[in-house]
């Protein structure tokens, strides 16, 4: 009981972290429309090159599976 007292104390005490998760949708929510659809295409050309650079990836150990 002492031990959780301790903890609860301790939680109760804590200082709130800044960023809770929400602070980007909110931040996104506050920017122009010219600049929130700048960041989308931003967003979006990285997923493109993400999804690339696996594509490239698997392809080329298809092509050396090809030759063992």
């Amino acid at each position: 009981m002492a031990l959780f007292v301790i903890f609860a104390g301790r939680k109760f005490t804590q200082p709130i972290k800044d960023d809770i998760g929400d602070k980007f949708v909110f931040t996104f929510n506050s920017l122009p429309e010219d600049e929130k659809k700048a960041l989308i295409q931003k967003f979006e050309q990285r997923k493109f090159n993400q999804d690339l650079d696996w594509f490239l990836i698997f392809h080329r150990c298809s092509l050396l599976l090809e030759f063992v």
